[in-house]
This record gives C-alpha cells, sequence and structure tokens, in this order.
C-alpha cells in the first residue's frame, strides 16, 4: 500500500510540475514573440522563474524530500538514545578536571587499576571530601592474584613485582585517607580477584565518569565519558559495582570482591 500511495504521489508531482514546465515555455516562447522589449524581457524572466521553480519542486518531492526525512528521523533516533543512555559530555582527556566532580559528590565509588596520577592531581579534594563525612568506596585489582598481575604486567608494560608495588601503594594511598575521615565510616576498600580492568569507572550519587586503559605502548591522552547517574549507561556500572560488592541476590552469588579495609 505504502509504495502505491508514493507511486501515486510522485506521479501527481510530475504531472504538475510538468503541467508548470509546459506553463514555463509557453510564457517564454510567447514573450520571444512580443514586440515590447520590457514585456519581452519581464515574461522570458516570469517563463524561466516557473521553470526553475518546477524543476526544483519536481526534484524536492521526488528525489531529497524522503531522504531528507529520513535524515531528521535519523537525527531524532540518535538524540533519543543520547538522551536514554544520560550521557552528558565527551572529552579527549582523561584528566580533565575531576576537582569539581568529587566536590560535587555525596558518595563516591571507585574501580580503578591503582590510578596514580589521578590520586595524585586529586588528593586535596579527597581529604576535602571524607572531612565533610562523605563516603568513599575502592575497588582495587587483588595483588595476590597472580593471573591478574601478569595480565597487567604485560598490558602495562611493567614486570609483576611493578605491578603489585602500584597497587599495594594505592591501597596504602588510601587508607592513608583515613586520618582525614569525619566520623571513621568513610572508607571502604575491596580488592578484586581473577579480572584485570580494561576500563576505569568513578560513580558518585550524580555522575559516572568512565575511560578506557589503554592496551598499546603509545603515549597519548585518552578519552572519558559523563553520564547522569539515572541514564541507561550508567546503570550499566551501577550493576557492575553492586555485583562486585553486593553480590547477585536474585542469583544467589555472593559478592565478588573481598573487603579489605576497613
Amino acid at each position: 500500500m505504502s509504495d502505491i500511495l508514493k507511486e501515486n504521489t510522485n506521479l501527481r508531482v510530475l504531472l504538475v510540475g510538468g503541467g508548470f514546465v509546459v506553463v514555463s515555455f509557453v510564457v517564454m516562447t510567447v514573450s520571444e514573440n512580443c514586440n515590447d522589449d520590457v514585456v519581452r524581457a519581464i515574461g522570458i524572466e516570469v517563463g524561466a522563474a516557473i521553470l526553475i521553480a518546477s524543476l526544483a519542486s519536481i526534484a524536492w518531492e521526488v528525489f531529497l524530500k524522503r531522504g531528507f526525512a529520513r535524515e531528521i528521523l535519523r537525527i531524532a533516533e540518535i538524540s533519543e538514545n543520547i538522551r536514554k543512555s544520560g550521557i552528558e559530555s565527551y572529552s579527549s582527556d582523561f584528566e580533565n578536571n575531576f576537582r569539581a566532580f568529587i566536590e560535587e559528590a555525596e558518595e563516591l565509588q571507585v574501580f580503578v587499576a591503582y590510578a596514580r596520577t589521578w590520586r595524585n592531581q586529586n588528593i586535596d579534594a579527597l581529604r576535602n571530601f571524607l572531612s565533610k563525612g562523605r563516603k568513599l568506596t575502592v575497588i582495587l585489582p587483588d595483588p595476590e592474584d597472580s593471573e591478574t598481575m601478569n595480565e597487567l604486567a604485560r598490558r602495562f608494560g611493567t614486570n609483576v613485582e611493578d605491578q603489585k608495588r602500584n597497587i599495594e601503594e594505592a591501597l596504602d594511598f588510601f587508607k592513608g585517607l583515613f586520618q582525614h575521615c569525619k566520623k571513621g565510616d568513610e572508607i571502604k576498600i575491596y580488592t578484586y580477584p581473577g579480572v584485570a580492568p580494561c576500563h576505569t569507572y568513578y560513580l558518585s550519587n550524580r555522575w559516572v565518569v568512565w575511560a578506557p586503559y589503554k592496551h598499546s605502548r603509545v603515549r597519548g591522552s585518552v578519552p572519558m565519558i559523563t553520564a547522569d547517574i539515572d541514564g541507561e549507561f550508567a546503570n550499566f556500572f551501577i550493576k557492575e559495582y553492586k555485583s562486585m560488592v553486593d553480590g547477585l541476590k536474585d542469583e544467589n552469588k555472593g559478592p565478588q570482591a573481598k573487603q579489605v579495609f576497613p
């Protein structure tokens, strides 16, 4: 049925447009034979305008209109997908202004390999965050898991001992923040055995920030995505975090991460 309607519409457009094309030629022909120079010039201009408008209308209706409509619908669909995802921004520089993200958070959950640069850049913000009684949960790879350490060492171009030391330094760093806690129960640290992180994410009560880890040895910036906590994008990381820390109660599976502090 839709193909028949499309053909009928095209036929009507061609008939009407063709009629105006004929009219334009008639006007220009009659004008060419007119003795009055002014009338002749005006008639030719009018005929040419009718011809151009008719051909443009035919081209638009038959060839361009539906393609344009499809493109608008495609853009609308993309916009709706982005809206549902909750994605707010993209940055090509992962180190771009985490201070505001931390300062605006009431709770913060961090899943990292060891995050040396991030820790050092945001140490003051983290101390201030904890001094207000806000809660920080950190999940790190298990430094005692040999398979995980081997994989991370290979990926980051280090040896296993260096990799273990990097994670143990991160453990000591986050434990050292305890002295800045207001109540004493603000920090929890977990280690996660059996999995070498391929990405990092930072959850707050408002946002999630996600970034991949590089697998090449080439230096360069790492992109990051920031999304609203109520969107579908953040929902994936919320489920990931809860399955690690709390387990999957619906499947009778306990937590995969083990609490090492306090």
